[in-house]
């Protein structure tokens, strides 16, 4: 196999999957900051109000704040975290595609491409093509074939 010379260099597309990461990573960070912003002035009016503090965090704290945290890292960071895995995937990919010639793809054996046969049914699969060689070899395909017909009779009527 041929390597060219610029194989090492990042993919466009794979670039930009890290920017768009990062910047989906800023917006969950300033999310998760809004919430906390969120729920230290929703204590504050509480308490303005004359409830006790401790009260109000006990209830607070399930209801707004751990939803408020554990929301935009789930969010925002397993996107982000997609987003890279699709960029390293990327970047694998496109350097695999650079290091293989355009020769290679070009060159085939047509004794190595599978032919589409079907059964009595429809079903198409692929086969490769070998030559029989001696008469035992085309009586066993021969008995081979017949007693899968046989076995097909038997479940239709069965």
């Amino acid at each position: 196999m041929k390597l060219k010379k610029n194989s090492g260099a990042k993919s466009k597309i794979s670039i930009l999957l890290y920017v768009v990461a990062a910047i989906v990573a800023v917006f969950g960070i300033a999310m998760l900051s809004v919430n906390i912003y969120i729920f230290k002035s929703t204590i504050s009016q509480y308490v303005a109000q004359g409830y006790p503090a401790e009260l109000v965090m006990q209830s607070l704290i399930p209801s707004q704040l751990l939803p408020g945290i554990f929301e935009p890292i789930a969010l925002y960071g397993g996107l982000a975290f997609v987003l890279i895995g699709v960029g390293v995937a990327n970047s694998k990919i496109a350097a695999h595609f650079a290091s293989v010639t355009a020769e290679e793809f070009n060159t085939f054996d047509a004794d190595e491409i599978p032919v589409l046969e079907s059964d009595e049914y429809g079903t198409e699969y692929a086969d490769a093509i070998e030559p029989i060689e001696s008469e035992e070899e085309a009586q066993d395909i021969a008995d081979l074939e017949d007693s899968e017909i046989t076995d097909a009779e038997e479940t239709k009527n069965a």
